[in-house]
């Protein structure tokens, strides 16, 4: 898709993971201002449906991944729930038989040693292996 593919007649289709959290909200709201951009609307329940997940994917031409937990009592839990958003990401994205570009939102916590910066560096290498073939992964 190229910038002369996005009219106000067919606009870019981008939904954010993370919608409702303060980055995705702003996002949100920055991009109704572009009448070229139609926002899809997330939910955090459709990380719980695969069905509902499936269905917004299909939608999307672009997705920001911002949707991740960086606090918990146990570091574990904070990996364990990154990881299964990413796989649940390609997998609805596998099944709808889409491939929307991909923006991820990383941390410089991907350095340190910690269980979340491993969690946003292992999501991104899974995203970026999962669609190396089509180059539509950037990570921000």
């Amino acid at each position: 898709m190229t910038n002369k593919d996005i009219t106000p007649e067919k606009p870019l289709r981008i939904g954010i993971t993370g919608q409702a959290g303060f980055v995705g909200t702003h996002l949100y709201n920055f991009l109704g201002l572009h009448e070229n951009i139609e926002r899809i609307p997330f939910e955090v329940e459709y990380f719980q449906d695969g069905t509902l997940l499936n269905e917004w994917v299909s939608q999307c031409d672009v997705i920001v991944h911002l949707a991740a937990m960086n606090r918990h009592g146990d570091p574990q839990v904070i990996y364990d729930t990154n990881m299964d958003l990413v796989k649940k990401l390609t997998t609805a994205c596998d099944l709808a038989g889409v491939a929307p570009h991909i923006l991820f939102s990383s941390s410089t916590q991907e350095e340190r040693d910690n269980l979340y910066g491993k969690s946003k560096k292992e999501g991104k290498e899974k995203l970026m292996a999962w669609n190396s073939w089509l180059e539509k992964i950037m990570v921000i």
